[in-house]
């Protein structure tokens, strides 16, 4: 017995109408009234450490807040053992010292 082949809905081969939705324009409006993002950066990055810190701490709150609040996510947190955590010493050290490195070569 053979199979009929399954017929394909299309669900991914919709063809762009070239139109933002509202809120995508008003993110962008919003994105460029703040400035260059890599000018920006370059500037964070002349920071002491302590403000440099703090700057990356606000921007992290900014962009992942909304992801934070997230019933999935918040589903997989909470469902997680916290008692202990490990972290390499050097490796936010070399972090700092990649994205700075990127930063310069900008």
């Amino acid at each position: 017995m053979t199979m009929e082949r399954v017929v394909s809905k299309n669900l991914f081969n919709f063809k762009l109408k070239g139109e933002l939705d509202d809120d995508i324009q008003q993110a962008d409006a919003a994105m460029a009234k703040m400035g260059d993002p890599i000018k920006l950066m370059a500037n964070l990055a002349k920071l002491p450490l302590a403000e440099f810190s703090k700057s990356i701490r606000g921007l992290c709150d900014a962009f992942l807040g909304m992801s934070a609040k997230h019933p999935r996510y918040l589903t997989g947190v909470y469902s997680c053992n916290h008692s202990e955590l490990k972290v390499d010493t050097t490796m936010m050290e070399t972090m700092l010292s990649l994205f700075l490195s990127i930063l310069q070569n900008c």
